[in-house]
Order: C-alpha cells, then structure tokens, then sequence
C-alpha cells in the first residue's frame, strides 16, 4: 500500500495538474505539457459520454507538448488526422467565434478545431456524425460559417463527419501519433540510413539497414511523421510499405 503521509516541514510533491503544467513543473527540470487553448470548460469525465485527452508533441518529438481536449471519439479521430496532415502548421481545440442570428442577437459558437496551415490559411473545423447534421445545426451552421469569413475569423469553414474520416488516414494518423516519442539513437541511424537513400525502399529493407529492429521501425514511422519520408501509395502504414525521400531531403 502506498503511503501518501509526508514528513513535518517537507513540502508534499503537487500532483499533476490535467489542466496545466509548464516548464520545470516539479522542480527538478522535467517539462510537462502546456495547458489546453480551449476556450470554454470542457468536462473532464462525463457518464455515458466520451472525452478524452491528447499531448501533442513537436515533429521531432523532443517538447513536452501541447494539451488538447477531446469531447466526443470521433473529435479524437479527427484530431489526429489533422494533426498528421502535412500542410498543418497549429491546431486548437473549442476556438469561440460571435455570430448574430436572423434577429441581430448575438451568439457565441465554438468550432471543435481552428487548423492553421503552413501558408497562413485558417480553417475551422465543426465536427458532427453524418446523422446529426440536420435540425438546428443544420439550419444555422451556414450563417455562422457566412459570417466566419466574411470577418476574417476563417478563411474556410468545414464540416467533419464520421463519413468524411479515411480509414487508411486514420490508421496512419494512430500509428504516427503512438510511436512520435523520440529514440535518439534509432533516430540518428535512421537519418544516417536515410541521408543515403536513392529511389523507393520499402520499409522492412530500411529497418534492416538500420540495425536496431523495432526501434528502427519507430524510428522510419517518426520520419513519415515529420514528413522526410513519403509514402508511394496511399496505404497504411507496415513493414512492406514503399517510402521514398522527400525532395531537398537533408539529414
């Protein structure tokens, strides 16, 4: 049994807090993830409802990551597919948008996710199953997107639905996500594998080369991941996968 008693005078260590941490959380030099942008409360728990919670790191995996806050298991499927997309600069949960209905009273709508990409373009992002995007969401969803653009908020609205969710994508999106801690020994031999690469490989050659067994296979899924190596085809991710080096690659 674990004895949660501490000394007299000794500070207790502070639990984890789900909401925030930061640099030196502890104060003996770890990092923990930065707190959510969420702009409204979301429930840390609900009976009979999904929520859920992901860190995201940098690419290269070395950060201590950004909190992001899920409400639904489908938001967390469209998180990490949009996470994993190349043209992905920042993502942020529950951005706050005004809008006026017919009637000039103002309203306040949260997008699930404000994607901005590498070219500057802001996309936000309504997520909602196929089946529920009739009645009232359907009915005012186009004025609040309307008014999006036009006053600069967005320059593109979507809707993200379970239909809509690529299962290859997705798959990918997982995987990538689940293996993104660093390694920094595989990593350094895979840049050096890699660096020297010509042509397509297929992924169980590269792990091979590299020398490491599963280590170097995490470590060819965090190149996919930061985007130095591409997939020839669009298929999930696996030993017999066909990769190639991204143009102008340099390890």
């Amino acid at each position: 049994m674990a004895n949660n008693t501490t000394k007299k005078g000794t500070k207790a260590m502070r639990p984890a807090d789900p909401g925030y941490s930061g640099p030196n959380y502890f104060g003996n030099g770890l990092d923990l993830h930065l707190p959510s942008r969420a702009e409204r409360k979301i429930a840390r728990f609900s009976k009979g409802h999904f929520t859920g919670r992901i860190v995201t790191g940098d690419p290269k995996g070395n950060a201590a990551g950004q909190l992001m806050l899920v409400e639904s298991n489908l938001e967390f499927k469209w998180c990490l597919v949009l996470l994993a997309r190349p043209e992905t600069k920042d993502l942020r949960e529950q951005a706050g948008f005004e809008w006026y209905d017919i009637n000039g009273e103002m309203h306040t709508h949260y997008f699930d996710f404000l994607l901005t990409e590498r070219n500057g373009k802001r996309i936000a992002c309504a997520v909602r199953p196929a089946a529920r995007t009739r009645g009232r969401f359907g009915a005012t969803m186009p004025r609040i997107a309307y008014q999006a653009r036009k006053r600069g908020f967005a320059h593109d609205v979507r809707l993200l639905t379970d239909d809509d969710l690529d299962p290859v994508a997705l798959f990918n999106a997982k995987l990538m996500h689940g293996m993104r801690q660093s390694q920094p020994e595989a990593d350094i031999a895979a840049e050096r594998v890699i660096s020297e690469m010509t042509g397509i490989a297929v992924i169980e050659d590269l792990v091979r080369r590299i020398g490491m067994g599963a280590d170097g296979y995490r470590a060819v899924v965090r190149l996919i991941r930061r985007h130095r190596l591409r997939l020839l085809d669009h298929v999930r991710i696996g030993y017999q996968t066909a990769v190639y080096a991204a143009p102008g690659y340099r390890a």
